[in-house]
């Protein structure tokens, strides 16, 4: 157990970077009115998995 959640907290980085990179792309397409379908669905996903991530932390913690 000990060591999945190691694994879980070393990928919130790379999840907080996907999530940031996402969040500007979509803001660059936002402001010339582009399609943004892929952007959407990757922000989406890196904000679940950073949630459920901070979920299971918790959880852990008590």
């Amino acid at each position: 157990m000990d060591v999945v959640l190691a694994l879980l907290v070393f990928t919130v980085p790379i999840w907080a970077v996907v999530l940031c990179v996402n969040f500007v792309a979509i803001l660059q397409k936002l402001k010339y009115e582009e399609d943004h379908p892929q952007n959407t669905f990757w922000f989406t996903v890196s904000g679940a998995m950073l949630m459920c991530l901070l979920f299971f932390v918790l959880i852990s913690l008590k």
